[in-house]
């Protein structure tokens, strides 16, 4: 709770619109008509299925009654800063506590020597454990103190209205780029009235000074900002609102300021409801903002920004919850804080939980939050900061207090660690071929004339089948990795496959998208359980699934056999189209290499081989399997794929499966036959077949070892209405990111997925700026479908994604990595965060978040205890 008296905020009253957010669960009068509206009527939310924990930390205030932690920042996950207040019954005074990585320390260094009124700090924000700036103001003045790693020092902040007494300014957040970059947002204004006017404050800090910035303000009489967060010195995003209290019940409208280096300028975001403002905001990259607050239209309000413009996401509705902070790792990761009402709103003696809210690059869901040590009717538990030093770790703080009815109530400080969901990834591996063989088939013998694990297993909605894959198809127990063809036929809805590690939750991702009816098949490089197993989940209606078993990965360590992979920036190696009497135009950009030139439309039955080594950057000696894309367009009638060693019998399996005119692609990886080459086989019809090459295995030392994860979702272009239009690109960065060594990484395994697409196209995954003459992915306008990508990086760690035609929605999970011998054993085992990543992420501090607005008049006031 703010410092109030009996209940209701003394007067005069600033009502910085967060501060009457905050008090919407415990309020009365004007503020309990606008909590109706916005918890009236809203079933509660789920708790989110991933097993996301939060946990309470110990801190020196943990039981000290009105401590009270508003901020957090954390730019490494060894060191972090919490600042807040002390309330005793006379005075107030600033609280700091440091974060080592194992225990928190009080700091007792801050400087009061430059103002005599009572500090009250609301937002910090560090670069490094030798620089932070803290924020918040002195009385009725603004104020920021500055740590250099051995104590604070009073920052000279340009205060508007010093010295009068009835003027007032505030800073609630801050963001610092660099140690010589940091901006500060709050309000300033007067208190002349019942309903007083503010406006906006900004203030930029070079390295040695503030300067005070005009940020916009709406027409409403009280504007304020909350939050703000600097990706550099020349991109920034404040949040806040314009609102008017002296309505019944108040209205208000979001602000939402840009800063480009020189000047602020509003950004047009858009309001729900009559009243809707936003509390905090967090930018992890350039093109990626996501802000939240409240609304009386849907509770709880998010919005995101995809780099050019805002638009409101879709959060679920719950029932007295309040969001107050923010911080983004990644793009595909966000964690929310606040408090949520578990006593009758409105009431005398509200009681509040603790509230936290996780997005993973798909939705938002609910994660279990722990209370402090207060407890009982009328006790108030509620974070409001959050910041994420790690993908694998945030802390948020906040209090915990103000338990009625007793005259020494517990409580103190509220300081509590999140851990995303992680999975360990893979030791370094080697990979081992092996015949195709099927190990899984859900159809009935009589149809698939199997008789397997899978039989007469088909998967119904929402159904999970656990396919063992050790002891199969010559697949050895303490294999870590499996590549898979995986195939759906008779699908009853349009759904989606999931694969991933047996005995791991579920991940956010997809291996395989489908349409009702549809025979469809995807590769699948997948991590395997403890158990030597996978799990499948179908999404929807039913379907049979098919399991074809193409090679494995075993340790490095160890490993008597195996072949290192070495990935080559993607060439077109045949292409059928290219052999006809009257080739199109487009061929004379192919340079398909002569031994492939010959090769023919491929009609039904007949093998045609195609040359795979000794060409285009692939050894002519030492190669065990290339991994190729293979792609059918012009097909005349629905057919099947088949690709194997030369002079080895045809296996009883496909690779790729098509309707009749489709053009769609599949990876495949086989072993390399006698000279130098692999047969190919259409089973039906008539079919053009174009084959790229990506890489290949062989017994070189020097190759690379791969390493296994489960499924990691790195990019989902909905989530920031971000489609990529015709002829666009995007780079992704991989290396450095959620687990992936940030040096030694040369290659990566993605399954690619579209969706939403406007035009038919293809899609391009590819290293360095050059884009190559090949494609990865094929589809007609509005259809959904994956492919697996293995793809070289380049020299920064990244891969660029560019689209032919149209526009289309991109999704990228990761599979896995490829990494250098010599980087193999400093980066094994690895974790990685399930919550996933973005592109073209940036190294820059966590941003602060918004922190409240708790004045009440000139001095802050005693938290009460009811």
């Amino acid at each position: 709770m703010e410092p109030t008296s009996g209940g209701k905020r003394s007067a005069p009253t600033h009502f910085a619109g967060s501060g009457l957010r905050r008090a919407l669960i415990a309020a009365s009068g004007t503020l309990a008509m606008l909590a109706s509206l916005l918890v009236s009527g809203f079933p509660g939310l789920a708790p989110a299925g991933a097993s996301t924990t939060a946990t309470v930390m110990t801190t020196p205030t943990s039981s000290t009654p009105d401590a009270y932690l508003r901020a957090v920042s954390c730019p490494v996950a060894t060191f972090c800063v919490s600042v807040g207040n002390v309330y005793s019954s006379t005075s107030s005074g600033p609280l700091v506590q440091i974060w080592n990585g194992t225990s928190w320390a009080t700091s007792s260094s801050v400087d009061s020597s430059s103002s005599t009124a009572p500090l009250s700090l609301a937002g910090v924000s560090c670069t490094s454990a030798t620089f932070c700036m803290a924020v918040g103001n002195a009385g009725q003045d603004a104020f920021a103190e500055t740590w250099n790693g051995t104590s604070w020092s009073a920052s000279s902040v340009v205060a508007p209205g010093t010295g009068d007494t009835s003027a007032f300014s505030s800073l609630y957040g801050v963001s610092c780029a660099t140690a010589t970059f940091c901006i500060a947002v709050g309000d300033q204004g007067t208190y002349t009235s019942s309903a007083p006017a503010y406006s906006t404050l900004a203030e930029t800090w070079n390295g040695t000074s503030w300067t005070v910035s005009s940020p916009p303000d709406t027409s409403e009489p009280q504007n304020s900002l909350a939050s703000v967060s600097c990706v550099s010195a020349t991109l920034c995003m404040a949040v806040g609102e314009g609102a008017d209290y002296s309505t019944s019940p108040p209205a208000a409208s979001v602000i939402v300021a840009e800063w480009n280096g020189s000047s602020w300028t509003s950004a047009s975001a858009p309001s729900s409801g009559t009243y809707s403002a936003l509390e905090a905001v967090s930018c992890p990259t350039s093109s990626f903002c996501t802000a939240v607050g409240s609304s009386s239209a849907s509770g709880v309000l998010a919005e995101t920004w995809n780099g050019t413009s805002w638009t409101v996401g879709s959060v679920p509705s719950f029932s007295g919850a309040g969001v107050f902070a923010l911080s983004c790792p990644t793009s595909a990761s966000c964690f929310a804080v606040g408090s949520e009402a578990t006593g009758t709103p409105g009431s005398s003696t509200p009681t509040t939980g603790s509230f936290i809210m996780e997005w993973n690059g798909s939705s938002w869901s609910q994660v279990a939050a722990p209370d402090g040590g207060a407890t009982g009717s009328g006790t108030t538990n509620q974070l409001d900061g959050v910041s994420c030093g790690s993908t694998t770790q945030c802390i948020a703080v906040g209090l915990s207090s103000e338990q009625c009815g007793s005259t020494t109530p517990g409580g103190g400080s509220l300081t509590v660690s999140i851990a995303p969901t992680v999975v360990s990834a893979s030791a370094a591996s080697l990979y081992n071929p092996v015949s195709p063989t099927r190990i899984c088939d859900t159809r009935p013998s009589s149809i698939s004339g199997l008789s397997d694990q899978c039989t007469g297993k088909t998967l119904g909605p929402a159904g999970t089948l656990e396919v063992q894959v050790t002891g199969q198809a010559n697949v050895p127990s303490g294999a870590v990795g499996v590549v898979l063809n995986v195939t759906v036929t008779g699908p009853t809805a349009n759904g989606f496959l999931t694969i991933w590690p047996a005995g791991v939750t579920q991940p956010v991702a997809s291996n395989l998208n489908f349409v009702a009816g549809e025979t469809i098949p995807n590769l699948v490089q997948v991590q395997l359980g403890s158990s030597g197993a996978i799990d499948v989940y179908n999404s929807a209606g039913s379907t049979d699934v098919i399991v074809d078993v193409e090679g494995y990965f075993r340790p490095a360590s160890g490993s008597t056999s195996g072949d290192s992979y070495t990935p080559i920036s993607p060439v077109r190696i045949a292409d059928t189209r290219c052999g006809a009497s009257s080739p199109p135009p487009f061929c004379a950009n192919e340079h398909i290499p002569s031994q492939n030139a010959g090769l023919t439309m491929f009609g039904p039955g007949t093998p045609q081989a195609v040359t795979v080594a000794g060409l285009d950057g692939i050894p002519a000696s030492g190669v065990g399997a290339v991994v190729l894309n293979v792609t059918v367009t012009g097909t005349t009638s629905g057919s099947y794929l088949t690709v194997w060693p030369a002079g080895q019998p045809r296996p009883t399996a496909s690779n790729l499966n098509w309707r009749a005119g489709e053009t769609i692609p599949n990876r495949v990886v086989v072993p390399v036959g006698t000279s130098d080459q692999v047969d190919i086989a259409n089973y039906a019809g008539s079919a053009n077949v174009i084959v790229d090459i990506g890489g290949y295995y062989s017994t070189a030392t020097t190759g690379d070892q791969y390493v296994a994860t489960s499924p990691v979702r790195l990019l989902d272009t909905r989530q920031s209405s971000s489609a990529l239009g015709a002829g666009q690109s995007l780079t992704l960065q991989v290396a450095g990111t959620d687990g992936v060594p940030a040096s030694g990484v040369e290659g990566a395994v993605f399954n690619v997925t579209v969706t939403g697409g406007t035009a038919g196209s293809f899609l391009t995954v590819y290293p360095g700026s050059s884009e190559p003459a090949v494609s990865d992915l094929n589809w007609t306008a509005a259809e959904t479908i994956p492919n697996l990508v293995v793809v070289a990086l380049s020299s920064s760690g990244a891969v660029t994604i560019s689209n032919a035609a149209g526009s289309v929605n991109v999704i990228v999970d990761l599979e896995g990595w490829y990494q250098s011998p010599s980087s193999a054993a400093a980066a094994r085992p690895q974790s990685v965060s399930a919550a996933s990543a973005a592109p073209s992420r940036l190294s820059i501090p966590d941003p602060g978040s918004y922190q409240a607005h708790y004045l009440a008049g000139p001095s802050p006031a005693p938290l009460p205890h009811c």
